[in-house]
């Protein structure tokens, strides 16, 4: 199962190739460095790390995104660059901005920037040069309804995952996690190597944790060299029936 963290801050990335994970997630926000330039910076062609971007789908066409993706494939000669679709949370700080002007931006309601997704992904998969590696975050089921459609690979909350929100039987389909409460105490690390292999077990196909304080990083690092070279209890492994591989 894939290991993902959220950062953009390219020492930790350093740290979290060599720990073994596969990829981060970059956020968004109208008021910070584009990822993308970010990326191309930062990254060699040494790179192993997959680089997901969010995107809000009205701040950028289609066009431009297929333009972005195939500059990177030619530029690294290798599959590094993915998308995570969001209709966004728009902070106050972001509304100056007001994402583009058109009939859909950062004033429009929840509804109206799914169903431009539902519009935008629609454009992608009828696309010839469709050939972007993205996913949707679903945080309700009309998200997830839309997504399902063309069959996207989502993203969901582990508490989503838990509450069986969604029907998520032959889906592909990432969770994401936190490494400590909201009140940044540490879970421990059998509780979440216990998470990994249930998701693991479920079929997940890969897991990204959130940011933190640099005590809940470190923490996540070393969780993840764990699961990565099978170091669990026996008995974890015997609940899961994961004890020979």
């Amino acid at each position: 199962m894939n290991v993902y963290f959220f950062t953009s801050n390219f020492e930790i990335i350093k740290e979290l190739e060599l720990a073994g994970f596969d990829g981060v997630l970059h956020t968004y926000n109208a008021n910070n460095i584009n990822a993308f330039i970010n990326i191309a910076k930062n990254i060699s062609s040494e790179t192993k790390m997959k680089h997901m971007v969010a995107v809000r789908p009205y701040t950028v066409s289609p066009q431009f995104l297929f333009q972005i993706d195939k500059a990177f494939n030619e530029l690294y000669k290798k599959n590094i660059l993915q998308i995570n679709f969001i209709c966004g949370w728009i902070k106050e700080s972001e509304k100056d901005v007001k994402g583009i002007v058109g009939s859909v931006n950062d004033y429009s309601t929840s509804i109206e920037r799914s169903n431009y997704l539902i519009e935008y992904i629609d454009v992608l998969e009828s696309s010839n040069n469709q050939s972007i590696d993205y996913y949707i975050s679903v945080t309700n089921q009309f998200t997830f309804d839309s997504a399902v459609k063309n069959n996207s690979k989502i993203i969901i909350d582990y508490s989503h995952f838990k509450a069986k929100l969604y029907d998520i039987k032959d889906k592909k389909v990432m969770v994401g996690l936190n490494g400590a409460d909201k009140d940044g105490v540490l879970f421990s690390q059998e509780d979440l190597l216990k998470i990994l292999l249930e998701l693991e077990s479920s079929g997940i196909e890969g897991v990204f944790f959130g940011s933190g304080e640099r005590n809940v990083i470190d923490h996540v690092i070393e969780l993840v060299k764990k699961y990565k070279k099978r170091d669990f209890s026996s008995h974890l492994l015997e609940d899961y029936g994961k004890l020979d591989t």
